[in-house]
């Protein structure tokens, strides 16, 4: 597979930088951002309809689905993807918790 656009869904503007900043060394054409649910469905979507599908999506598991702050927003964004029919591999983020702190 060749991966040249890229669709990034993540709330947090600092981890979507660091993330966005390590990427850009490898040359994709296209990184974009979507902060929510909402935004990323919207953003295939528009991508399918411009006939520039997004070749992967990065996912964090904790965001906004909806109006609602959702520790399994990731997850459920993924069914509406794929019931959507979209075959995109997504690769889930997470975090890891200190639980000494």
């Amino acid at each position: 597979m060749n991966i040249k656009r890229i669709l990034i869904i993540e709330d947090n503007n600092t981890k979507y930088i660091g993330v966005s900043m390590y990427l850009k060394k490898y040359d994709f054409d296209t990184i974009d951002w979507a902060r929510n649910a909402s935004d990323a469905i919207e953003q295939l979507e528009d991508a399918i309809q411009h006939k520039a599908p997004y070749d992967l999506i990065i996912s964090d598991m904790h965001f906004d689905f909806f109006g609602t702050d959702d520790h399994s927003a990731g997850e459920k964004t993924l069914k509406l993807i794929r019931e959507k029919g979209y075959t995109t591999p997504v690769i889930f983020g997470h975090h890891k918790y200190n639980i000494n702190s």
